[in-house]
Order: C-alpha cells, then structure tokens, then sequence
C-alpha cells in the first residue's frame, strides 16, 4: 500500500485500510458495514469473514454498489444462497465440497 500510495495511489485515491468489529453480529456487522460505505465513503471491502456476518456484509454491500473482496465463512444454506455468483473455495479441505483456493 505504501508503495501504491507513493506512485499516487490508484486513479488517484490514496489506499487506507479501515476495520470494524461486528461482534459475530449480523445486525452490528451491516450497521458496520453501513457507516464503512456511507459516513467513511470506502470504495470497496475487503476481508469479511463469519458465517452469521457474512449475509449481512454482502446485503450492504451490494446495495451500496460496494466490491466486496475476501468474504469468507460461508458454510450455512442461507448464506451460500445470499452469495450466489460470488466465487467460493475452501482454504483446506471442506465438508460443503468448494474447490481448494486457487484452482480452477
């Protein structure tokens, strides 16, 4: 990032790394989320992780026309549901059978 800020960050924006606590908390963690996009004005998300939260961040996110990248956690039905078309793999081995991260 320090590198990428010095060369004049990216189109132009500077690279700043936020982060909030949800709690495990998937109102607290769209309330969060909410006040990420809206009163701090990111541009993007990155890295949200819970199987309760993770609904809840996406919900947010693609409401507010917000890339989310990193999401992980997602093993329950409502939240596979929740994430459809977003890609999906396991870092080890998985009961919900997803591909191992970075194979095709």
């Amino acid at each position: 990032m320090a590198h990428a800020n010095a060369s004049g960050g990216i189109a132009g924006q500077r690279i700043v790394v936020l982060d909030r606590d949800d709690g495990y908390d998937a109102a607290r963690a769209a309330r969060e989320t909410q006040s990420l996009l809206a009163q701090d004005r990111v541009f993007a998300l990155l890295g949200a992780f819970g199987t309760p939260t993770v609904p809840a961040v996406i919900e947010v996110a693609e409401r507010m026309g917000a890339p989310l990248v990193g999401a992980a956690s997602i093993s329950n039905d409502r939240a596979s549901r929740r994430a459809a078309g977003y890609s999906r793999c396991a870092s080890r081995p998985s009961r919900n059978r997803l591909p191992p991260c970075g194979t095709r």
